[in-house]
């Protein structure tokens, strides 16, 4: 299974938890941690969907010792579950 680390942290004027991908720049929210693993999990596997069905490179994983994390903020693995868009072409 590929995963994509990514940065977690609290975000007081939010409200709510921010998770970054450093490898790709894009990134999701959610009120709990719970939400925000998941709705971290869909938009991976919504980007590299669509960045698949454009023909578009995005980056590979990197490796997770390699990734900085700011203090304050946690480093968590995130699996990329492809989408499965109607109509999606299988590879």
């Amino acid at each position: 299974m590929v995963t994509y680390p990514a940065v977690v942290e609290w975000d007081d004027y939010a409200g709510a938890y921010g998770v970054v991908f450093p490898d790709l720049s894009i990134g999701a929210m959610g009120d709990t941690w719970e939400e925000a693993m998941v709705n971290a999990e869909s938009m991976l596997g919504d980007y590299v969907f669509e960045m698949e069905k454009e023909g578009w490179p995005f980056a590979s994983p990197s490796p997770v010792e390699s990734v900085g994390v700011p203090q304050g903020q946690t480093l968590v693995s995130i699996p990329l579950v492809r989408s499965a868009h109607p109509g999606a072409a299988t590879r």
